[in-house]
């Protein structure tokens, strides 16, 4: 399964500016089905991936930018 995202979003800084930015996303997820499962299901060519959170935090002391998010891979329709 290959999902692939752009998303902007603004940065509020303490001293009341912003800044606008955007992200590529891109992921591929690889995996085998197990051999004992009696259902066989057929999976769309084409499935929608919906961000349901995404969580942004700087780290002061390291410097750094965390960003995490909640999604969910399904059917198109």
């Amino acid at each position: 399964i290959t999902s692939s995202s752009t998303r902007e979003y603004v940065i509020n800084i303490e001293n009341h500016s912003t800044q606008s930015r955007s992200y590529k996303f891109r992921e591929t997820i690889t995996f085998q089905g197990c051999q004992y499962d009696e259902a066989i299901r057929a999976v769309p060519s084409t499935q929608m991936l919906s961000v349901d959170q995404v969580f942004v935090m700087y780290d002061r002391s390291e410097q750094l930018l965390r960003y995490a998010m909640s999604n969910k891979i399904g059917d198109i329709n």
